[in-house]
């Protein structure tokens, strides 16, 4: 029988943390799992909560949180003999909704203990992991200003809001890309998405061809968008139909690196991972993760 060690990222202050670990035990005995639970206590206290288990002979490790606690946990994880488990309980669950795990606990605890494991593409972005998308520009500029907004707003609102409050006063950058060892010359763009997987951002589309098992990122490059046509087009991503918009640069490819002589945030997974200049590059069939049976 496999070992599972679930990694929570509890919600300070919030009874739901609570009832949630009192189901989460429950239906981890209902389907007789050999578990252990633990909490994390602070930022990249997942990661190494991860590197612990595995020298403690744990099989799976799940993550227990939004897409910030899979991303830590990933960093522990990658490249290592061990399986990955996600059960969504964050405030945003975008890599959750792309492998079709439901945030129903007792259907999200039976697919750790009947799903089957898939191996699937790890990012890497300079010398960091991830695992669902990595972006420069706009959205980074927005991610690298949401803990001050964080204590003013209900976190399923933030970064809907961070995007308008950013709209206004975001100016397009410069940005060079190489991509596969080809120059495709300097752009002036608002984004530049790097996808492992389908949605970002609490459940923007931005990548709906995107694969996790198919070897190459599908990159989005948005150039260009004014505010008043950015407003138009906003609600399309929710649908993934902005990509027929003439501004919108698709294209795939294994290693991409991005310049610019400006200062251009990166966010990976929902995380502020730095700053350009970086190279991306894809790791296919790299992660053991559980998914639904409907996903084989």
């Amino acid at each position: 029988m496999n070992r599972i060690k679930f990694i929570v990222n509890p919600r300070s202050g919030e009874k739901k943390t609570l009832v949630f670990l009192r189901k989460l035990k429950y239906y981890c005995n209902y389907y007789n799992l050999d578990y252990s639970i633990s909490l994390t206590k602070d930022k990249h206290h997942g990661t190494e909560m991860a590197d612990e288990a595995m020298h403690q002979g744990f099989d799976i490790i799940v993550a227990v949180g939004g897409d910030g606690t899979l991303h830590e946990v990933l960093q522990g994880i990658v490249g290592k003999d061990l399986t990955l488990g996600v059960i969504p309980f964050g405030s945003s669950n975008d890599f959750a909704r792309t492998v079709k795990i439901p945030k129903d606990i007792k259907e999200a605890v039976r697919i750790i203990a009947k799903g089957k494991v898939k191996k699937i593409d790890v990012g890497a972005v300079n010398d960091r992991f991830f695992i669902n998308i990595s972006s420069a520009g706009f959205d980074g500029e927005v991610v690298a200003r949401l803990p001050k907004m964080r204590s003013k707003y209900l976190f399923s609102l933030v970064y809907i809001l961070g995007v308008f409050k950013e709209l206004f006063r975001y100016k397009k950058k410069n940005v060079k890309v190489i991509k596969d060892g080809e120059d495709l010359g300097d752009y002036k763009v608002n984004l530049v998405a790097v996808a492992n997987g389908k949605f970002y951002g609490h459940n923007m589309k931005i990548a709906p061809k995107a694969k996790l098992d198919d070897g190459f990122f599908d990159v989005i490059l948005i150039a260009d968008f004014n505010p008043i046509r950015f407003i138009s087009n906003f609600p399309k991503v929710f649908k993934g139909t902005h990509i027929y918009n003439k501004d919108v640069i698709l294209f795939r490819c294994k290693e991409i690196t991005l310049f610019s002589k400006e200062r251009v945030f990166i966010q990976s997974d929902g995380e502020l991972t730095g700053k350009l200049p970086v190279e991306y590059r894809i790791f296919p069939k790299f992660q053991k993760l559980i998914v639904p049976e409907s996903e084989m």
